[in-house]
């Protein structure tokens, strides 16, 4: 029984992890860093320029960084989840066996997914 809740929560997980924009986080964030650079390199912006706006992007570069390990946290809470509460769930997902498991049900999930939709 122990298995079934493990594969379940993991596809729940999983599903949190499709649907949430933590990539589109990720990625403004490393947008914000890349102008950063750019500003840093330009020899026509004064220092004085160059600290403000630098300091704007890595206000951006944080809150970008924040939100997405907070959707990261918020995709996984379901396995989160089940290993608070369930201590058996916990030893098994520690075990070899168990991480073949998650392995083998999270490639399964994923390949079913992409041929029923079509997409990830």
């Amino acid at each position: 029984m122990i298995w079934l809740f493990t594969a379940v929560s993991l596809i729940a997980s999983l599903e949190f992890f499709f649907k949430l924009p933590i990539s589109a986080e990720i990625g403004k964030a490393t947008q914000s860093a890349k102008k950063a650079l750019k500003i840093i390199l330009a020899s026509g912006i004064s220092d004085h320029s160059k600290e403000k706006i630098v300091l704007e992007c890595a206000l951006r570069i944080f809150i970008g960084s924040s939100k997405a390990l907070c959707l990261l946290f918020l995709a996984l809470m379901p396995t989160y989840l089940l290993l608070f509460f369930s201590h058996s769930a916990f030893m098994l997902m520690m075990t070899l066996p168990g991480i073949g498991f998650s392995f083998f049900v999270s490639i399964s999930y994923i390949v079913v997914r992409r041929r029923v939709i079509g997409r990830l």
